[in-house]
């Protein structure tokens, strides 16, 4: 049910927009918003590019009830020890908030946090089907052929709907990759989350939980995607031997956080030959060092953490739903569980 809207209430809110994301101060002429009569204020981009000054923009956040804004360039400015009194409501336009969700402020329990989740699943599974797909058909090695001006056709290859591919973290984006696996490739995917009871809907051809659950999936996978969150129970999840128990041939795509392992887990594994390769959008320490011996092997691929993008359109929307949700005092969407530092939702 929608509540009705206390026009007395809204005229006296404060909504700060702190984001560097393109035409994400478009949400203040958002037909929808203006109905709600907020006192809406952007920070100008002078403000927010120079991050000396966290004062300035500490100056235009103290004012807000509700902040809506990008965890890196508002963390400086919240970190500040002054008193939130007016602070009621903070909304990531990321989909991470591991920048900001153990400040002093967000310990207020009154202090609600939101994350622009939900968007990032269509993306990530385009990087994750597309690194899969350039892997299967060799394209590095074609390419390569094509440079030396070779013609040599390969004589076999594993078709998508032949492999298994295991999926740590079965939330939105998780699930995504899944569906667009197995309803659109035909592929088998094992899926590893905290409760398979809150998943019974799953696209996942199975589904595992705990340390049992998690050693079974790796020995059985062609494909190892990691799209984990960066919680207590994740960090390091899979250092130690654990990736011993993989198929030589297992390659591993991180989409997730760099926290699952350390560099020098994933450098003894391919090392060792655990596993034939890597595919990294995320790592333990970002930006990689130059010095990083990731770099330089033939069988890992680095991107600089690009897998999926907030696009502005796609943030705003979320951003427009959220604040009408405020204002008519229903359920926000993407609240975050700050005591877990979390999502407040299984994955």
């Amino acid at each position: 049910r929608v509540a009705k809207v206390k026009p007395v209430f809204m005229a006296t809110l404060t909504v700060v927009i702190a984001s560097d994301i393109s035409s994400i101060e478009e949400v203040a002429q958002h037909p929808a918003v203006l109905r709600l009569n907020l006192n809406i204020v952007v920070v100008p981009r002078s403000v927010l590019e120079n991050k000396e000054d966290a004062q300035a923009l500490c100056g235009y956040l103290q004012q807000a009830a509700v902040i809506i804004g990008d965890p890196g360039l508002i963390r400086p400015a919240l970190e500040n020890d002054k008193e939130w009194k007016n602070l009621k409501w903070i909304h990531s336009t990321w989909a991470g908030v591991n920048a900001i969700v153990n400040l002093p402020v967000l310990q207020n329990n009154q202090v609600i946090l939101s994350r622009s989740g939900g968007l990032m699943g269509p993306q990530m599974a385009e990087y994750c089907i597309s690194w899969i797909v350039q892997h299967e058909r060799r394209f590095d090695e074609l390419r390569q052929n094509q440079k030396k001006h070779v013609w040599r056709p390969y004589k076999t290859l594993r078709p998508l709907y032949s492999l298994t591919v295991g999926i740590l973290g079965l939330g939105n984006i998780g699930e995504e990759i899944s569906r667009v696996l197995t309803m659109g490739y035909r592929a088998k995917v094992w899926g590893y989350c905290n409760s398979p009871s809150k998943h019974s809907s799953s696209t996942a051809t199975k589904l595992v939980s705990g340390p049992e659950g998690l050693s079974e999936l790796v020995a059985e996978v062609d494909y190892l995607i990691n799209v984990l969150p960066h919680t207590e129970e994740t960090v390091g999840l899979l250092d130690g031997e654990i990736l011993s128990k993989c198929k030589p041939s297992c390659v591993f795509i991180n989409v997730g956080r760099g926290s699952i392992c350390t560099t020098q887990t994933l450098l003894g594994a391919l090392e060792k030959k655990w596993i034939a390769g890597a595919v990294l959008d995320v790592l333990e320490e970002e930006p990689l060092p130059a010095t990083c011996p990731l770099w330089d092997l033939e069988n890992v691929f680095i991107t600089p953490h690009v897998s999926a993008l907030s696009l502005s359109s796609e943030v705003s929307e979320l951003v427009v739903d959220n604040l009408q949700r405020y204002c008519q005092e229903r359920d926000l969407l993407f609240v975050v569980d700050k005591s877990k530092g979390r999502k407040c939702f299984h994955y």
